[in-house]
């Protein structure tokens, strides 16, 4: 940690620079120019003084430029070559040590992270809304008025300071989708939780004696405590996110209670069941835009019958089959937008991409676990 009470850099174990975004978070900043200045106070407030805290550190920008220049003034004193001095070599040695790894709660993390993002996006996309809002009124503000001078910096500030915020929103955006696209797959989801089954059990082994088992007896209370640091593992969030329990790891304490279920004494086809889920979320997309299309033919046909009305001529006869023909459309048009909705909100919730990712992946393992017992019998 920086010991210097003047200004300080935020860095991590990478070397990597950190600004603040949008949200008044702590990101990756491209390089140092980028990256905020904070006094010594708010650096340490920001960083914490959790387990959090071991992937910070701070360093002084004043002790920072002056390793530079003295850097610099060494280098002058040496023979030209092609040798270009780095930022890497005025950074402190810092690194991240895997043996302090709290593995649960690292995962836990991750999981929180790809299950709150698509929430997280929705935030930054409102946001994204009403700081657009505020550009098209100052424009407006521009266009339509005469400005004095001081009214019109006064315009320009405020319309620089929406254009980088701006900025900020988007880059956090996209940031979010490389996120989502290449990491918090509901796939990765998948696995990260059976990380944590087979974490937990792990923990819970016991060793079952081969041959000296009387010498085992009664040493139940003595068992060595291997799990020093075992706790639960939470993630508590607030507001409009759902407390977020990870595969029953914070049930330690209460008993379980058999409660029948549709699935008990019964044959369960597993595989089918997650081959037709990995369906539904592979097709279920392309069928909500073909109930869309189909819902647009529809309303044409019935926009050409309204014209027909409009322009004819009919006897009772006719105006009844014409009448008919409208009352199918309708009841047609109806039903698909009724069977559309319900598709939306059976799905607004999900990624249906990383769901059909997630459900092939079990069905590779189910296929695995099915093949693995086949061999095993033989």
């Amino acid at each position: 940690m920086g010991n210097d009470l003047g200004l300080q850099y935020i860095m991590d174990g990478n070397g990597n620079y950190y600004t603040l975004n949008a949200s008044d978070h702590l990101v990756v900043a491209r390089d140092r120019e980028e990256a905020s200045v904070f006094t010594f106070f708010e650096a340490n407030q920001r960083i914490g003084g959790g387990k959090r805290a071991r992937f910070y550190h701070t360093i002084s920008v004043e002790e920072l430029e002056k390793t530079e220049q003295d850097m610099i003034g060494e280098s002058e004193g040496l023979e030209h070559n092609d040798e270009v001095i780095t930022l890497k070599k005025c950074q402190p040695d810092f690194e991240y040590n895997i043996e302090d790894t709290d593995w649960s709660e690292f995962v836990n993390y991750f999981i929180f992270l790809a299950t709150s993002a698509r929430r997280y996006q929705d935030e930054l996309a409102k946001r994204h809304s009403d700081v657009e809002k505020e550009i098209c009124d100052l424009l407006h503000y521009v266009e339509l008025y005469d400005l004095t001078e001081t009214e019109g910096l006064k315009a320009m500030v405020l319309l620089k300071d929406a254009r980088q915020r701006r900025r900020g929103i988007k880059d956090e955006i996209s940031r979010m989708e490389f996120f989502q696209k290449m990491i918090g797959t509901s796939a990765n989801v998948a696995k990260a939780r059976g990380f944590l089954t087979e974490l937990e059990k792990l923990g819970n082994r016991k060793y079952s004696p081969r041959q000296l088992t009387d010498l085992f007896d009664g040493m139940e209370s003595k068992l060595t405590n291997r799990e020093l640091h075992k706790e639960n593992h939470f993630e508590q969030v607030t507001d409009e996110t759902e407390l977020l329990v990870i595969n029953g790891a914070d049930m330690e304490d209460q008993e379980m209670s058999y409660v029948e279920t549709i699935y008990d004494h019964r044959e369960n086809d597993w595989l089918g069941f997650a081959k037709q889920q990995m369906e539904f979320y592979q097709n279920a997309g392309q069928y909500m835009v073909n109930l869309q299309i189909e819902i647009q033919e529809i309303e044409q046909a019935i926009e050409e019958v309204m014209d027909k009305i409009e322009n004819a001529n009919y006897n009772v006869t006719q105006g009844y089959k014409v009448f008919r023909e409208l009352k199918d459309l309708r009841n047609e048009r109806k039903a698909k937008v009724k069977e559309l909705d319900v598709l939306r909100a059976m799905t607004e919730c999900f990624d249906l991409n990383s769901m059909a990712e997630a459900y092939s992946y079990n069905v590779d393992e189910i296929n695995r676990i099915t093949t693995k017992e086949a061999c095993a019998m033989e």
